[in-house]
């Protein structure tokens, strides 16, 4: 089983869950406790959305920042544009030093323009020129993001599926013509981080969340029972369609935390990509 598949199963089970136990709850305890249980919901979900929010930044800066630059730059050192560009056309005879290169690399919009921009000034005919543009930035553009990929801890690809468009991986390409700590600073900041930021966010709000909602729950169970009370019929039909607008609420909320993830990681995480039968159609009523 692959991760998106089970990823797609676990948020399928959710949203039957998230409906079901609050129904099924509602009808067994009755009006008053569904909506404390609605109110615990909501001061448990803010607290978890604003403290996530909070804790993600300083969290990542103090647990994981060293490890992923230091990854970053390791795998940065193994991606060379110079060398590639060199080797490429000494392919054809021709030399030219690095600076050049490095100049034609920073002074270039894109692969393409930067490849071309190496053939004119070899002095290749029209024929070779086209072949030599083609092939330099087609490799160029294909080792870039691979090379920035691998600088992510494993786990984030998988999850994720991310690819870097081609401006970005030529922004990767000019950066470690520069030197390989540049191409790592790249990596870290607009790969890596927002990836497992938008990662780790969705632990923390989902652990916050649940650790406020226990303590509340806790403490509006000892004064409910204190207060002591006889559930009738029709109290409990009130429950249970309470419960089912908390479990909306909750479908909803769980809805939001996945959105947050994509918004985090710069869109690169897709759930429309994801292969759920139950989740993914209700995630579509809002977000396409």
């Amino acid at each position: 089983m692959n991760t998106n598949m089970a990823i797609s199963i676990i948020l399928d089970v959710l949203v039957l869950a998230l409906v079901f136990f609050p129904v099924a709850a509602g009808i067994r305890k009755g009006l008053v406790r569904r909506l404390v249980s609605i109110a615990v919901l909501i001061a448990a979900a803010a607290a978890g959305y604003f403290g996530s929010a909070a804790l993600t930044p300083s969290v990542y800066d103090e647990y994981l920042r060293d490890r992923v630059q230091e990854v970053c730059l390791r795998k940065a050192e193994q991606f060379d544009p110079v060398r590639l560009s060199s080797d490429a056309l000494a392919q054809y005879g021709i030399e030219m030093s690095e600076d050049e290169i490095r100049q034609a690399v920073a002074e270039s919009a894109d692969a393409v323009h930067y490849a071309e921009s190496l053939a004119e000034e070899s002095g290749l005919d029209r024929q070779q020129l086209e072949k030599f543009s083609a092939d330099l930035s087609e490799q160029l553009l294909s080792a870039a993001p691979e090379s920035v990929k691998a600088a992510v801890p494993e786990v984030v690809p998988k999850l994720f599926g991310a690819e870097l468009s081609n401006s970005e991986a030529f922004e990767v390409i000019q950066a470690a013509a520069r030197s390989p700590e540049d191409a790592a600073v790249y990596a870290e900041e607009h790969y890596a981080r927002p990836l497992i930021e938008s990662v780790l966010r969705m632990g923390l709000f989902a652990a916050i969340t649940l650790l406020v909602r226990l303590v509340l729950s806790a403490i509006f169970a000892l004064i409910l029972r204190a207060g002591g009370s006889t559930i009738e019929t029709a109290d409990r039909i009130q429950g249970g369609l309470l419960g089912a607008a908390q479990g909306a609420l909750e479908v909803g909320l769980l809805i939001l935390i996945v959105h947050s993830a994509e918004s985090m990681s710069d869109g690169r995480f897709a759930p429309q990509n994801l292969g759920s039968v139950v989740f993914l159609p209700v995630y579509k009523l809002f977000f396409n």
